[in-house]
């Protein structure tokens, strides 16, 4: 058995099953204390902010935080086949793809938690781009959790002086 040595060395898709299992049981006794829609907001807050975090830690522990290196990050996200995506454009300005299969929207349906999916990963991820480089702009019209046919994934380099190796 390959020995753990941190939290990066645990596929994506299991560190969001632990946390989700985590807030399950955490959530219904947060919400009934202190109100179901200030948890919440609390909540988004907190994920966002976490996000930010992963996203300036992504770009130093993938040497970069240009799209190139982006896709790298992409790449371990769909570890496990936790992702099925068809690319449609990619270069170093432009990187556009749908998810046609999440299987971390998969997972909160599993566990009950749908209405938590949005909040717990598909908003993370406009968080996470601006800490791993302010000058990407991701769009998103559509996610899969919100019951559409993909998520459409479109980053975009604004300005291409931001896009460099830190």
């Amino acid at each position: 058995m390959a020995e753990t040595k941190s939290i990066e060395d645990i596929p994506h898709l299991l560190r969001r099953e632990v946390e989700a299992r985590l807030l399950k049981n955490l959530l219904p006794a947060l919400e009934n204390a202190f109100g179901k829609e200030e948890i919440r907001r609390v909540l988004g807050e907190a994920i966002a902010q976490c996000a930010m975090q992963e996203g300036l830690a992504c770009a130093e522990r993938f040497g970069g935080n240009s799209l190139e290196k982006l896709t790298n990050v992409i790449d371990r996200w769909r570890e496990g086949n936790a992702l099925e995506i068809t690319v449609l454009q990619q270069n170093s300005r432009h990187l556009a793809f749908n998810v046609t299969r999440c299987a971390y929207a998969e997972l909160y349906e599993h566990l009950g938690m749908r209405d938590l999916g949005t909040t717990l990963s598909c908003e993370r991820d406009f968080a996470f781009i601006e800490g791993f480089n302010a000058g990407i702009r991701l769009t998103r019209e559509h996610t899969l959790m919100e019951g559409h046919c993909c998520c459409d994934f479109r980053y975009d380099v604004e300005d291409p002086e931001n896009r460099q190796e830190p």
